[in-house]
């Protein structure tokens, strides 16, 4: 390579079709080089290559079609009631449940509400009052309070120190 000048190096990753800010980030000779070879030796016609608007409908449709498996998978379940305790200062949740494509849709209306999205479906639950929900649902509810529970059990004072088989607290008082 004929040696260039670093505005000249720069010129030609922004004919790659590098952006021409981040272009101006590469500060040294070297890097800019080492770029630009980089480039020919992969062949990289184009960095962002035209996006296929069918292909984009294909995917999203993908997405759609999982989500709605998943959903009809969980309306298949036996249903439990959970109840999702309120945060201070939080108000009790209201959901509307509305059939779309032959699945339940969950509306946030007003509240404190817990939601996830499982595979694409996105399953909101109001809290701070009883609510019938898929099995799968109410263990992942479980298993998330579990944790939420558990989170702090090693800092407590209450705890029962393993090598001394004693409260914690006993031990700071003394």
């Amino acid at each position: 390579m004929e040696e260039k000048t670093v505005k000249q190096l720069r010129e030609a990753l922004v004919e790659h079709g590098f952006d021409k800010k981040a272009v101006e980030g590469i500060k040294t000779k070297d890097a800019l080089i080492a770029t630009l070879e980089a480039l020919k030796s992969k062949d990289v016609s184009t960095l962002n290559p035209p996006r296929d608007p069918k292909e984009e409908r294909d995917t999203e449709k993908s997405w759609l079609a999982k989500a709605d498996r998943f959903a009809k998978h969980l309306e298949k379940q036996p249903k439990v009631r959970v109840l999702i305790p309120l945060e201070p200062n939080e108000k009790v949740g209201v959901v509307k449940e509305v059939r779309e494509r032959g699945i339940i849709q969950y509306r946030h209306i007003s509240g404190a509400v817990w939601s996830k999205t499982f595979n694409g479906y996105k399953v909101i639950l109001p809290k701070g009052v009883y609510y019938e929900v898929p099995q799968q649902i109410a263990d992942n509810i479980s298993q998330e309070f579990t944790q939420t529970q558990r989170a702090g059990e090693h800092l407590k004072v209450d705890r029962i120190d393993p090598q001394t088989g004693r409260p914690v607290r006993d031990q700071l008082t003394n």
